[in-house]
């Protein structure tokens, strides 16, 4: 799934709206979502699935999408 069917104007008012349940279900091996965590002082980026489960983590924000992108995974903001 390299673009959500979601049109990209409205994607961030669809997610923002979603119920916890309904956006495991739509990103179920899909969708991911990048985090900044703290490590050891320094600020990187964890990638995770829409479940919570931390896939991996990158120095840079950009190696996040990146990572996900080699995957055909999408990346989603929410907050």
């Amino acid at each position: 799934m390299a673009n959500m069917f979601i049109d990209p104007s409205l994607r961030s008012i669809f997610l923002k709206n979603l119920s916890h349940e309904d956006f495991l279900n739509l990103g179920e091996g899909h969708v991911v979502y990048v985090r900044p965590v703290r490590i050891l002082g320094s600020t990187h980026y964890a990638l995770h699935h829409a479940d919570g489960e931390q896939i991996s983590v990158a120095m840079t924000q950009d190696h996040a999408n990146q990572m996900a992108a080699e995957q055909a995974l999408e990346v989603i903001t929410v907050h």
